[in-house]
């Protein structure tokens, strides 16, 4: 059974000083690679409490049964699951969420809680050109920021509950990015989700998606190119 943190708020928004880390099969199994963007997280944040979950705790951490039918979960890939995983966390429990291929680069306590302070929830935004403005604003769900009193995360795991309740399930409908079409709908028919979502300062997904800009708070290392540029880090 996970022992969950105890939390401690910061003084100005009550950002929860807990970062939450997900590997389905356990961190013990989780590859090189994944361990050592984990290690990041606690070397540089040892202000902040490091979950460290695999998927029997992440059930028991969200309370599964009592949301998600075992029809649904069953029918979800590790994705989907994932994605549920870390919205529930944040709407139940608030804090950090980082995937496991997110690697930190620069301490939490200099940026996130002037990046949260308009609406206590912040997430990463794509930007690049592949996104049309149809399809914005396009999230990028690897990293996540909130209290568990945040608007945006609270209508988001509604409405996430409430599309996993009935057929044909999200992902059927809305693919992959079932999640981030979820959010785009959400600023589209609530107009306190929208005015909130673009009182977030907008952090671009572009950078963080390779090391391309060492300047950028973390990067996600999962591109060819990243790759073969820091090959050693996967030693």
């Amino acid at each position: 059974m996970v022992q969950l943190p105890s939390v401690v708020f910061s003084k100005k928004v009550q950002l929860p000083r807990v970062i939450w880390m997900f590997w389905d099969k356990g961190w013990e199994k989780a590859p090189k690679l994944q361990r050592a963007c984990l290690k990041s997280w606690m070397e540089l944040n040892p202000e902040f409490k490091i979950v460290a979950i695999d998927m029997k705790q992440a059930e028991t951490v969200i309370n599964r049964k009592m949301h998600y039918t075992d029809e649904a979960w069953n029918k979800a890939i590790i994705q989907a699951k994932s994605d549920i995983i870390r919205i529930e966390i944040l709407a139940q429990h608030g804090g950090i969420w980082a995937d496991a291929t997110v690697r930190c680069n620069e301490p939490l306590v200099s940026w996130i809680d002037n990046a949260v302070k308009s609406t206590n929830f912040i997430v990463y935004e794509r930007r690049d050109p592949a996104v049309t403005q149809n399809t914005r604003p396009h999230i990028s769900s690897w990293f996540i920021a909130s209290t568990n009193s945040s608007y945006i995360i609270s209508k988001w795991r509604n409405q996430v509950r409430k599309m996993w309740s009935t057929k044909p399930y999200p992902p059927e409908v809305h693919g992959y990015f079932w999640a981030h079409r979820i959010f785009r709908d959400l600023t589209r028919i609530d107009q306190e989700f929208y005015n909130q979502y673009k009182n977030m300062p907008l952090m671009d997904a572009v950078g963080p998606h390779c090391f391309q800009n060492l300047t950028s708070h973390m990067n996600k290392m999962t591109t060819s190119q990243c790759q073969r540029r820091f090959k050693s880090f996967y030693k």
